[in-house]
């Protein structure tokens, strides 16, 4: 049963729109409405004209299963969020884990029709595509939760990793003859120290995009996935070296102690 709540006395007399907050992961709060002026209801104010929204049907059910809603946005102008234009943040991975949750309103109510975390992101040149997934989809996760295998359990950075992601940043300058995949810069590091890392850059016309690096040798980063744009030789970037979540890695870490590998287990054999 859907709950109603108190109405925005402002909008006219008829007059139906829909409210969204956006809670991204690291608690920013974002608040947007499809109407034509800002709506202020329950003590925030709603931005409008960021986009247009195309938003797919909600269903609701008992038990367990996990309930969907599809949003498509069609974002104009130069909008951004944290200084990052919307399909960069896409591609970032800044609406991974994001909650949304939807309201309808009118003038003498307004109805909570569903909550969501975006379990699915992507964009192409016109429009960012978001999947919502109810909150049973935490329900979602394999048991046990930990398992035995040859590498870490852990992801490079994670709580169980332990490894300060400000600590082994290494910032670094493009320069010339950088391309949209391979990058020469000022870096010093030996060859593969960054491999499987990931790179964000801090200027240029590439300031805000994030890319995972494949290879690095003698000074070059190459990415897994092009940029946009080729850098210009002079813009800046913040690089990370990456984990193979292999024992001989985590002790060039210093890390030995935070290991969750077995490489010794014994393997699989198959009788005749």
């Amino acid at each position: 049963m859907k709950t109603a709540l108190a109405g925005v006395p402002e909008l006219p007399d008829g007059v139906v729109t829909e409210l969204y907050e956006i809670t991204l992961p690291d608690g920013t709060v974002l608040r947007y409405t499809l109407l034509d002026a800002d709506v202020s209801w329950g003590g925030h104010t709603y931005l409008s004209g960021i986009f247009n929204l195309e938003r797919g049907a909600i269903k609701t059910s008992t038990g367990v299963e996990v309930d969907d809603v599809e949003l498509t946005i069609y974002q104009h102008g130069a909008d951004t969020i944290q200084s990052v234009p919307f399909p960069v943040f896409t591609l970032n991975g800044g609406f991974d884990k994001a909650w949304i949750s939807i309201w309808r309103a009118r003038q003498a109510r307004v109805t909570h029709l569903f909550k969501g975390m975006v379990s699915d992101a992507g964009c192409d040149a016109t429009k960012i595509k978001l999947t919502l997934s109810a909150p049973t989809v935490l329900l979602n996760v394999d048991m046990p939760r930990n398992l035995y295998a040859a590498s870490c359990i852990y992801t490079v950075y994670d709580t169980g990793c332990g490894l300060s992601r400000t600590a082994q940043a290494v910032d670094a300058i493009v320069s010339p003859g950088a391309d949209t995949r391979s990058i020469h810069c000022n870096l010093t590091q030996a060859d593969n120290y960054f491999d499987i890392g990931k790179l964000q850059f801090n200027s240029g016309a590439n300031a805000g995009v994030v890319r995972s690096v494949r290879d690095y040798q003698s000074g070059t980063v190459v990415l897994n996935y092009p940029l946009p744009v080729a850098p210009a030789a002079g813009d800046t970037f913040t690089i990370w070296p990456g984990c193979d979540k292999r024992r001989v890695s985590c002790q060039a870490f210093g890390n030995e102690p935070r290991y969750r590998g077995y490489p010794y287990m014994p393997k699989k054999e198959g009788s005749i």
